[in-house]
């Protein structure tokens, strides 16, 4: 994602007249990574005239946040099932104590979601570092200019994308637990797709329930005026977490899990 990022800037530099008004940051990197784009349900208004359809502002699809996410997902979607078809199952059979063994399956994909976005963070910024990027966290003028087409909510520079960063990993447990509670409920591709849609329903629309939204440069408290709060998509990460660690408790006390995933 580096290496895209490097390119994209090279061919930002080559537009005459350039967007890059200004040296290339580490700053700029991370927008890359987790900037997101604005809302896309902000009001669009039908000029039906002329058949127009104008927007206040200019939708990008996020892909390489979508994609930070999807890597995570998948990653962390395969072990809870192997294991409750294998050692977890006997541990189960012969303890009858099958909240150990679902507390461990949340306790792992929390732990799996801190060290993804660790590493994942700190190798993005090394290779963003040897690739020309200058060591501060100072964003420069690339971003707004291919994310914004509309000043109305934006808030004046500097910016600081450092919340933004911290909120990664609160959000990529939160996606973590739907996928594990709905992979026990259902089957792991319908998990897998339902946390696709729940992904895909925060790149089009901004709203508080959508949690991950906060993790996107564009939609947050610290860029524009009607952005997501950090502390209040907190709590709403936390509930849900705690909601789908009942569910799932719940769920695999009163159905033969077992049987049912032969």
């Amino acid at each position: 994602m580096a290496v895209f990022a490097s390119l994209d800037f090279d061919a930002a530099l080559r537009m005459n007249p350039s967007p890059v008004t200004s040296t290339v940051t580490l700053g700029d990197y991370l927008c890359f990574l987790c900037g997101g784009t604005s809302a896309g349900n902000a009001p669009i208004q039908i000029m039906e005239t002329n058949n127009i359809v104008n927007s206040m502002f200019k939708f990008s699809f996020p892909s390489i946040w979508i994609l930070m996410y999807l890597i995570l997902l998948l990653i962390t979607l395969q072990y809870p099932y192997e294991d409750l078809m294998g050692f977890g199952k006997n541990i189960m059979i012969l303890s009858n104590k099958i909240h150990y063994w679902w507390l461990s399956k949340c306790v792992w994909v929390t732990v799996s979601a801190v060290l993804y976005f660790v590493v994942a963070v700190v190798c993005f910024s090394l290779t963003s570092i040897l690739l020309g990027a200058e060591m501060s966290f100072e964003i420069g003028t690339y971003y707004p200019y291919f994310r914004f087409s509309s000043p109305d909510f934006l808030k004046n520079p500097p910016w600081n994308i450092l919340p933004t960063l911290s909120m990664l990993i609160p959000v990529g447990i939160g996606l973590c637990m739907i996928q594990l509670v709905t992979s026990m409920i259902t089957s792991r591709l319908t998990s897998y797709l339902i946390s696709t849609a729940f992904l895909l329903a925060s790149a089009y629309m901004q709203n508080v329930l959508l949690f991950p939204n906060v993790s996107m440069f564009a939609r947050s408290i610290e860029v524009v005026t009607n952005g997501q709060v950090a502390w209040v998509e907190l709590i709403i990460i936390a509930w849900i977490s705690v909601v789908c660690m009942l569910t799932g408790y719940l769920y695999l006390k009163k159905s033969d899990i077992i049987n049912k995933h032969r």
